[in-house]
């Protein structure tokens, strides 16, 4: 399948599960959840490069993540999302490691961004995370460390970057919504939010891994 159609079909498939997937027996909402996340590993997995496969585990493994967090209890998702997290990582770490890391005055600005982020969110939350506290420590240092070298790898352009901070917020959105449910937000907001900024959060991550790599896809 061509490599524009493959991108095209994630974000398709992506709305697809929020137009239905509500109206869907749960097995088959998780399958559709998760489909468009198997799409981009496909992809991924096609570009003729170093840790193409690398990289696609990691979709791979957020795609069991999507069908753990709505079929099974919230850790076993969050554990799935946590190696999901650690083989991005280690993509971007191999791909400094090879490259060289990138250097700006935005990537000092983001790394502080970054830091701010990471310190808040489980401030905001610590009165509330009761014996979650070491898991919900462990997972923000994954993907801060995730988002760090995201922001160090040699990728052309913000898309991997980008991608690692909408990850962020929408975990972020999820861990408010579990642990504060007094957070003064309104319901409505949550469901699209988490599934908006987490698709494109995907999507972009893997344009991300392209155009670090400057691969083609097959």
């Amino acid at each position: 399948m061509n490599r524009h159609v493959l991108l095209l079909l994630a974000p398709v498939l992506g709305v697809l599960y929020w137009l239905f997937g509500s109206n869907m027996p749960p097995e088959a909402a998780a399958i559709l959840k998760a489909s468009g996340i198997v799409v981009l590993a496909i992809y991924a997995f096609r570009l003729p490069v170093p840790d193409s496969a690398l990289f696609a585990a990691g979709l791979g493994m957020s795609a069991v993540g999507d069908v753990l967090m709505d079929l099974a209890p919230m850790a076993a998702g969050l554990s799935a999302f946590l190696v999901a997290h650690l083989i991005y990582l280690a993509t971007f770490v191999r791909a400094i490691r090879r490259e060289g890391a990138r250097k700006s005055g935005w990537t000092w600005a983001g790394l502080a961004l970054l830091g701010a982020l990471v310190v808040a969110m489980p401030v905001y939350l610590w009165a509330d995370l009761g014996d979650m506290r070491i898991p919900v420590i462990a997972y923000t240092g994954a993907i801060a460390a995730m988002a760090v070298t995201a922001l160090w790898a040699p990728s052309r352009g913000l898309a991997l970057p980008a991608g690692a901070a909408l990850f962020i917020i929408s975990d972020s959105l999820i861990a408010i919504r579990a642990f504060k449910p007094e957070n003064g937000l309104p319901e409505a907001f949550f469901d699209p939010g988490i599934w908006a900024s987490y698709v494109a959060a995907q999507i972009l991550l893997t344009l991300g891994f392209a155009a670090m790599q400057g691969g083609q896809a097959r």
